[in-house]
């Protein structure tokens, strides 16, 4: 019964948190920004958890572990979904650049911070004890939130395929990188740490068979679907169950072996790929909430000064660079799109870039199922608050230059 009562807090609050009355509070500026970025229902799981009411207990949300599985095999389903190869072959040189510059100036970047922080921060820093959590660090710095909209109005799309595209192909490394990280280190029978690129890279090559089997698999159930959304449904929810089970059994990283499942079935021609494709993307808002509040329930609140002041370097990190790689590649397009007609909501994207991506909820919740530690829990604290903080930019900018938010109008609303 404890592990059920969690599961149907959290169901409700993502109800709730996608029912009409909050449709409709989206569209004011501030709650636009930060319902967007998942930040809000983090903040309630916060409130749910131990560190305030304790209504759910961490226990609770362990026991639920298969479950988890499942919600990371959804979220790396739907970031392989993206990764159709005649997408990807018709993006601009610009995209490829500026996902290949930020994912060197963050690994140079957020690298050097996040080691001088975990080496004052752990008493005694290895390798291999640094490896996982200095990845996270990293991966959950790549890339931005790919969600425009709250931004403002009137953006060419040209501008706009920049920052989306680049923006999911630094997710995919992102998931990647940490996957790798996460079966890199092993433990012995004493306890001990030790790096083991042998097995990382036995278990992505097992990641990579098994999404090839279920994808091939998958067209065939994809296909006998068609057209109706609840057998659409049942046929996702099957593949994405049978991807976290199988990774699990083979000690696999469940968003790894989903994400290439999903990057397969993307670029398998069959009849209902793309009706498949576009009802699954409907709940994507739906599990942000969800992950937001399993993020608030497992992480542990930052204070002490030292990871404060981590945070606070991280932020001004956000905000130095991540505006310096969209400018480069703005520029590195603006005479082919003629981008000089857009030339004054260009600093406003360069601002937007400075958003952490939300998807770092999803590394966040993996990193702690990976060991359950005061450590990770207070790691994924510090990257969460640099995660709202980061918000708060774009917010004022976006204020101050009184731009509306774009009507949600291609979202599904609410019956």
């Amino acid at each position: 019964m404890d592990v059920f009562i969690p599961i149907l807090v959290l169901i409700g609050a993502g109800l709730l948190a996608t029912s009409r009355p909050a449709y409709r509070l989206r569209r004011s500026r501030p709650a636009t920004v930060l319902v967007a970025g998942g930040w809000v229902s983090v903040l309630v799981g916060v409130v749910l958890g131990p560190s305030v009411t304790g209504l759910i207990d961490r226990e609770s949300i362990f026991n639920a572990v298969p479950l988890l599985a499942l919600g990371l095999g959804w979220i790396g389903m739907l970031v392989g979904l993206q990764f159709r190869w005649s997408l990807l072959r018709s993006l601009p040189r610009a995209v490829w650049l500026i996902a290949a510059a930020d994912f060197l100036v963050s690994a140079a970047v957020f690298g050097t911070l996040g080691y001088a922080l975990l080496s004052r921060w752990l008493p005694e820093p290895s390798p291999a004890l640094l490896t996982i959590p200095l990845v996270f660090l990293v991966a959950g710095s790549l890339g931005w939130s790919v969600e425009t909209r709250s931004l403002g109005a009137h953006f060419d799309r040209r501008p706009i395929v920049l920052v989306r595209a680049a923006g999911a192909l630094a997710g995919g490394l992102a998931i990647l990188a940490f996957g790798v990280a996460t079966k890199l280190v092993s433990v012995d029978a004493l306890g001990a740490l030790s790096l083991t690129p042998d097995r990382a890279a036995l278990k992505l090559l097992h990641s990579v068979l098994l999404a090839l089997a279920i994808g091939f698999v998958g067209r065939g159930m994809i296909r006998l679907a068609g057209s109706s959304q609840g057998h659409q449904f049942t046929v996702f929810l099957g593949l994405v169950a049978f991807i976290a089970g199988s990774a699990n059994q083979l000690d696999c990283s469940p968003l790894i072996t989903a994400m290439c499942t999903g990057a397969v079935i993307a670029n398998i021609r069959s009849q209902g790929i793309q009706q498949f494709e576009a009802f699954i993307f409907r709940a994507e808002h739906t599990f942000a909430i969800l992950f937001g509040l399993l993020t608030g329930l497992l992480l542990e609140p930052v204070t002490t000064p030292l990871l404060l002041l981590g945070a606070l370097a991280f932020v001004a990190a956000r905000i130095v660079f991540k505006p310096l790689v969209m400018g480069f590649g703005f520029r590195s397009v603006r005479p082919e799109w003629a981008l000089d007609r857009h030339a004054g909501m260009l600093p406003l994207l360069r601002i937007g870039a400075c958003r952490q991506a939300p998807l770092m909820l999803a590394l966040g919740v993996s990193l702690v199922l990976v060991e359950p530690s005061t450590f990770h829990k207070e790691l994924l604290g510090l990257l969460v608050l640099v995660g709202i903080a980061s918000e708060l930019m774009p917010a004022i900018f976006a204020w101050r230059a009184h731009i509306k938010p774009d009507d949600p109008a291609d979202e599904e609303r609410p019956a």
